[in-house]
C-alpha cells in the first residue's frame, strides 16, 4: 500500500512538472514570437523609411539638377538672342560697307551663324534634360506617395491587429472567469 501511494504521488508529480514545464515553454515560445514579430515589423519601418529618405534625396537631386538646366537654358537663349543680334549688325556693316572687308564680315557672319547652331543645339539638349528631370521628379513623388500610403495601411492592419489580440485575450479571460 505505502509502496502504491508512493509510485502515485511519483507519478502525479511527474504529470504535474511536465504540465508546469509545457505551459512554461508554451507561454515562452509565444512570447519569443511575439518579440520575432515586433522585431520583423520593426525592421520593416525602418526599410520603409530608409526607401523614404532615399527617394527624398533622389528627388532633391533632380530638382537641384532641374534648377541648374533651366539656369543653364536661360543663359543659352540670351546667348541666341545676342548671337542673333550680332548677326543682324554684321549684315547692316556689310550692306553699308560694301568694299574689300567683305570677306572678314563674311567669315564673321558664318562664324555668328556656328555659334548660334551650337548654342541651338545645346538648347535643345538641356530642353531634354529638363523633361527627363521633370518626369524623374514626377515619377518619384508618385513612389513616395504609393509608399507612404502602403506605410500608413500597413499601420492600420497592425492597429486592427492589436485590437483584435486584445478582443481575445479579454474573451480568454472571461472564459476562463465563468
Amino acid at each position: 500500500m505505502k509502496l502504491l501511494l508512493i509510485t502515485i504521488i511519483a507519478l502525479l508529480s511527474t504529470l504535474a512538472t511536465n504540465a508546469q514545464y509545457s505551459s512554461a515553454q508554451r507561454q515562452m515560445n509565444a512570447a519569443v514570437q511575439m518579440t520575432r514579430q515586433q522585431n520583423l515589423m520593426y525592421m520593416q519601418i525602418q526599410q520603409q523609411q530608409l526607401i523614404l529618405q532615399h527617394n527624398r534625396n533622389n528627388t532633391q537631386t533632380a530638382e537641384i539638377k532641374l534648377s541648374k538646366e533651366q539656369r543653364k537654358t536661360k543663359k543659352l537663349e540670351q546667348k541666341i538672342i545676342q548671337l542673333t543680334e550680332e548677326k543682324a549688325n554684321l549684315e547692316i556693316t556689310k550692306n553699308n560697307l560694301k568694299t574689300s572687308d567683305d570677306n572678314k564680315l563674311a567669315k564673321n557672319i558664318t562664324k555668328t551663324e556656328e555659334k548660334i547652331t551650337k548654342a541651338k543645339t545645346k538648347l535643345e539638349t538641356s530642353e531634354t534634360k529638363i523633361k527627363t528631370y521633370e518626369a524623374e521628379i514626377e515619377k518619384l513623388r508618385v513612389d513616395r506617395e504609393a509608399l507612404t500610403k502602403k506605410q500608413e495601411e500597413e499601420k492600420e492592419l497592425k492597429k486592427e491587429e492589436k485590437e483584435l489580440k486584445i478582443k481575445q485575450k479579454e474573451a480568454k479571460k472571461e472564459s476562463k472567469k465563468n
